[in-house]
């Protein structure tokens, strides 16, 4: 007789769902607000979870920013996504590189900004980039060299700049990333 009730909570046990994570969890809670046609809850749960899917798109971007090349050291930014959402809005990761003899070089990629729909139109153009500067074909990818900064669109969707040094300090950063890789950073793997 005292089997029953064990097996009673065994089976219960069994059928609790699995631990969710913060977005399905502000995604469950826009649902229901919505099925109670409160809609102030329910916008605000998707604007929560919105913001949780680019911290986490933030955090897999920041695992695409090169490593410091020999002689340099990396600092991550780690409040760049939030600057951008004050910004306007968008997704994006950003490291300062730092040189023993002081000069230092920035990298950062940004996607999901309204910011950056004027600017996607002209790197899709490869007659208007030729206007624009110099160009630098590096693991596939075409830079826009102009003025200290190495900048490239990949997928139609990410911005990735290289700044802060003349275009020869500037290769190596471009050289240690994986533009085929970036481009399908957020896709299931």
């Amino acid at each position: 007789m005292r089997l029953f009730p064990s097996l009673v909570l065994l089976a219960a046990a069994l059928t609790l769902p699995a631990q969710a994570d913060e977005v399905s969890d502000r995604i469950d809670a826009a649902r229901a607000a919505y099925d109670a046609q409160d809609l102030r809850t329910a916008g605000a749960e998707l604007a929560a979870a919105s913001k949780a899917i680019a911290e986490m798109k933030s955090a897999l971007l920041a695992q695409s920013l090169p490593a410091a090349p020999e002689g340099w050291s990396q600092t991550i930014n780690t409040e760049f996504q939030a600057n951008l959402a004050i910004a306007g809005g968008g997704t994006g990761a950003e490291a300062s590189y730092a040189a023993e003899d002081g000069t230092t070089v920035t990298v950062n990629m940004m996607m999901d900004s309204p910011m950056l729909a004027m600017m996607m139109g002209m790197f899709g153009n490869p007659q208007m980039l030729a206007m624009m500067g110099k160009t630098v074909e590096v693991n596939g990818a075409t830079l826009l060299d102009q003025d200290n900064s190495l900048t490239t669109v990949v997928d139609n969707r990410i911005m990735v700049s290289i700044s802060g040094a003349p275009a020869d300090q500037l290769l190596p950063f471009a050289q240690g990333m994986d533009f085929v890789a970036l481009a399908g950073f957020d896709a299931p793997k």
